[in-house]
């Protein structure tokens, strides 16, 4: 009984560490889609001429860091990059009607 309660044991826990250091598909796609949807947005908001100075440089480095296999500065880099598209489409929008008041 002991037997087979470790053997199935060792062999679950052996599963779950073969899927856990298998880094995927997954993990690209998901990179690659934020990296596009971020992409999308920066187009937006250059249309609109309200793109920051430093998102296109975050996105980069986002790029860069991803093709080297550090993971951790990819999404460093891709989160600093949304957060300046959230924070242009807010401040365009909180200021598009601005203007001089008389």
């Amino acid at each position: 009984m002991i037997r087979k309660l470790i053997l199935v044991a060792f062999a679950s826990t052996a599963f779950a560490l073969g899927a856990c250091a298998s880094d995927g598909g997954a993990s690209n796609d998901a990179f690659a889609k934020q990296v596009a949807d971020v992409k999308s947005s920066m187009k937006e908001l250059k249309a609109d001429n309200a793109l920051w100075r430093d998102t296109g440089k975050f996105v980069e480095e986002a790029e860069k860091a991803h093709a080297a296999g550090d993971a951790e500065k990819a999404n460093k880099m891709l989160k600093k990059a949304q957060f300046e598209v959230d924070a242009a489409r807010k401040q365009f929008e909180s200021q598009k009607g601005a203007g001089p008041t008389y």
